[in-house]
């Protein structure tokens, strides 16, 4: 049996965390900050691991990425995704988009609708 290493790796953020701690809410620019956005992926991580485990399982690829563009309305709630690349079979890169577009939670980007590009990548943990 694998331990798999997922890292979620925001490609396009529009504040740090370190920026976010240091403004008031209001003073915030428009969008989310990347502690929003991980926070919006989170409900996903269970599905998004399990779409990991069946690749390992029927391809035996363990290390790679899939990126995506998020797109969150200007309500929040869950995103919108589609597949930008993928080092992984097109059935990962369905499955990891089927589970973002499903299970993520993000609060209401400030300004309106907000999208950016998500990397998740994976492999074994020694």
């Amino acid at each position: 049996m694998h331990r798999l290493l997922m890292l979620g790796v925001l490609l396009a953020a529009t504040t740090t965390l370190a920026q976010a701690k240091k403004k008031p809410q209001e003073q915030l620019p428009p969008g989310l900050t990347g502690a929003e956005i991980a926070q919006g992926i989170a409900p996903a991580q269970t599905g998004i691991q399990g779409c990991y485990r069946r690749e390992v399982d029927e391809h035996h690829q363990e290390k790679g990425a899939v990126h995506v563009r998020l797109t969150v309305a200007a309500s929040g709630g869950r995103a919108s995704a589609a597949l930008l690349s993928n080092d992984f079979s097109k059935e990962l890169g369905d499955c990891v988009v089927s589970v973002v577009q499903s299970q993520t939670a993000f609060p209401a980007p400030r300004g309106g609708s907000f999208t950016t590009e998500y990397a998740f990548t994976f492999g074994p943990v020694n």
